[in-house]
């Protein structure tokens, strides 16, 4: 997950956790699909190690789930990792921000090369995120991580 991916997510875990606004920015699902491939950062670090071990120079390889994951269904992951469910979007005018719509990595080189194939499932990255985003509050440092978030 990009930080700026990592810094939408931990908000909506904050907006959602405490019953605040749940606004998804883009067209619903019936409109369009857009979608990215998201990595959890344990798997872009092993990722890093296979490829410092590995003979290869000079080459560049695609660290990413090989999955396709809509940022409605996502939302709905992190719904569930948050155990609010009963929260349903609400859809806003879409952003300008990005024109491409899909992501979608092809992983084939680095499973090859590396030996690389990410572990860590989405649901599972999410349930981490949260827990890890939980325990920041639990231990009253919330102050020190806002700042990742903004």
């Amino acid at each position: 997950l990009s930080l700026a991916i990592t810094a939408t997510l931990i908000l909506y875990a904050v907006a959602m956790g405490i019953g605040m606004a749940r606004l998804f920015r883009g067209p619903s699902a019936q409109d369009r699909v857009l979608a990215m491939d998201f990595v959890y950062v344990d798997d872009v670090a092993r990722a890093n190690v296979l490829a410092l071990e590995s003979t290869a120079t000079d080459e560049m390889f695609n660290v990413a789930s090989g999955k396709e994951t809509s940022l409605l269904e996502l939302l709905h992951a992190l719904l569930r990792a948050i155990d609010r469910t009963d929260i349903a979007p609400e859809f806003g005018p879409e952003r300008a921000v990005n024109a491409v719509r899909r992501r979608l990595a092809d992983i084939n080189k680095a499973e090859r090369e590396l030996g690389f194939r990410a572990q860590v499932s989405l649901e599972e990255g999410l349930r981490r995120l949260v827990a890890w985003r939980r325990g920041i509050l639990a231990r009253g440092q919330r102050e020190a991580y806002e700042g990742a978030a903004a």
